[in-house]
Parts: structure tokens; C-alpha cells; sequence
């Protein structure tokens, strides 16, 4: 066989594979390089695992939290808009005196 395609054949670069529910056949290199990308993203342990969750779940508790901040904030900004100072008399109320 490497007499007709020479030693420096790779197989998995000529090799094509039709993945079942799939219309379109994908190169087997690339296939590869696309799960070995994925391995390589995953918790290599347990702990590890759990690590990255906490993380994950300590910025949206957060994130919650800016949120909730920001939305007690808006109610007193806006009833406070005017100060008494530079309100005009006739703004002012009966009770506000």
C-alpha cells in the first residue's frame, strides 16, 4: 500500500463518516479533533466537577443580587427625584408641611 500512496498518508484525514441522523458525511479528522477538544473541557475529577459548580452558582447568585439591588433601588430614585428644595409651593401637599 506505500508503494501506490507514499508513507505520508493519514487515514484519518481521507477516512469520511456519515453520522447517523445526519445528512452531511464529516471528515474523521475533524470528528476526532472535535472530541478530543470536548475531553479536554471536561472536569478531569469529582471534585473538580463540583468546584466549577460552585463557581458557577456563586456569579448568578450574584448576578441575583445586582439585580434585587438594583431593583429596590429604582423606587427610591424615582420618588426622589424632586428634594424638598427644589420642589415649588404649589407642588407641595397640605400634609407636607
Amino acid at each position: 500500500m506505500t508503494e501506490i500512496t507514499g508513507d505520508g498518508r493519514n487515514a484519518w484525514r481521507d477516512l469520511w463518516v456519515l453520522l447517523p441522523d445526519e445528512r452531511h458525511w464529516s471528515n474523521a479528522a475533524q470528528l476526532r479533533a472535535h472530541i478530543a477538544r470536548r475531553l479536554d473541557k471536561q472536569p478531569l475529577s469529582p471534585a473538580e466537577a463540583v468546584a466549577k459548580a460552585a463557581k458557577a452558582m456563586n456569579t448568578t447568585l450574584n448576578a441575583a443580587m445586582l439585580l434585587i439591588q438594583h431593583v429596590d433601588h429604582q423606587p427610591t430614585t424615582i420618588t426622589e427625584r424632586r428634594f424638598p428644595k427644589q420642589r415649588r409651593a404649589h407642588d407641595l401637599l397640605d400634609d407636607d408641611h
